[in-house]
This record gives C-alpha cells, structure tokens and sequence, in this order.
C-alpha cells in the first residue's frame, strides 16, 4: 500500500472512529433521556395510582356515611310514624304541619293530605287563644330539649267537631331543608 493511501485509510479510520464515538455517544445521550422520561412517567403513575387510592377510600367513607345516615332516617322515621301518640312535625315560623303520623290521622279524623294543609291554630277550639306565629315568637322554641318536657294542656276540635283535652309537649327537632 502506497504511504498516501495509508494515510487515508487512517484517517478514514479516524473519522469513522469519531462517527461511531460520537454515535455511541448520542444514543447513550438518548437512552439517559428515556430512561429519565419512563421513570417520570414510572412516578406520575405512582402518583396517580395513590390519588385513585386516596379518592376510592374517600368515596367509601362517604358511601359508609350515606348509609349510616339513611339508616338512622330510617329509624326515627320508623319511632315517629309507629308511635302509638298523635304526633307531628310543625314550621316554628309559620306553625304549618311538616309531617303527622297515622295516630293522628286516626285520632283526629283529617286524612294526611288535610293535616298538610292545616296549621296547628286550625286544631284549636273556638274560645281558646291558638297559638300564632307572632304570638310565639317571643317564646320560640328552647334549643335544649329537656327545656320542653313539661305537658301543658290544649283544648282541640276533631274533624267530627268533638273537643278534646290534649297535653302535648313541644320538643324541637331542627330539620336540614
């Protein structure tokens, strides 16, 4: 071999040396960045699987807690529709029947649509003061239960016009909506 080809064959060398260096070099360069890119999409999932995790156990708890909460509806509903006492549920502002129960529907003789559309004065007497929503105004209510266990005595007028003696008790019982 000629020394000038020589040349050029090392320097051909050379290059192609540098090229595959340089090559090498680049795709390690790569390879470092997608290895960086998978393990940082490796922690988003992460991430993102404990966020799933924290949000299922928050949806539990709350469906826990919706159950537990339609449960003890339930069970008052069930005391105050099954008890054997005329009851109901009244507006303290207005004096309007919220809810009765079916003793007094049979008690005093209105169906419940009738009861519903009644206020607690058109259950009293003629000739005794009804309560009023002004009249009871400066005696709302006490937010202590306890406060309202003394009966007092009311004169009421059934739908078959009888009047009736009927101690009743105000307990209040505050509503959400």
């Amino acid at each position: 071999m000629h020394p000038a080809e020589s040349g050029l064959l090392l320097s051909s060398i050379a290059i192609l040396a540098v090229l595959a260096i340089w090559t090498a070099w680049s795709l390690s360069r790569a390879d470092t960045r997608q290895r960086q890119a998978a393990a940082a999409l490796g922690q988003s999932m992460q991430r993102l699987s404990a966020s799933e995790e924290r949000y299922r156990m928050l949806m539990e708890h709350a469906n826990d807690a919706q159950a537990t909460l339609r449960a003890s509806e339930e069970q008052y509903r069930s005391l105050f529709e099954g008890n054997p006492h005329p009851m109901w549920v009244y507006d303290e502002e207005t004096l309007a029947f919220l809810a009765v129960n079916d003793s007094a529907v049979r008690h005093y003789g209105y169906s419940r649509t009738e009861f519903l559309a009644m206020a607690i004065g058109d259950l009293h007497a003629s000739g005794e003061a009804a309560p009023t929503a002004e009249r009871s105004a400066p005696d709302r209510l006490p937010r202590d239960p306890r406060a309202c266990l003394a009966p007092r005595v009311w004169s009421h007028r059934r739908r078959d016009g009888a009047v009736i003696q009927v101690p009743s008790r105000r307990i209040p019982v505050f509503r959400a909506g």
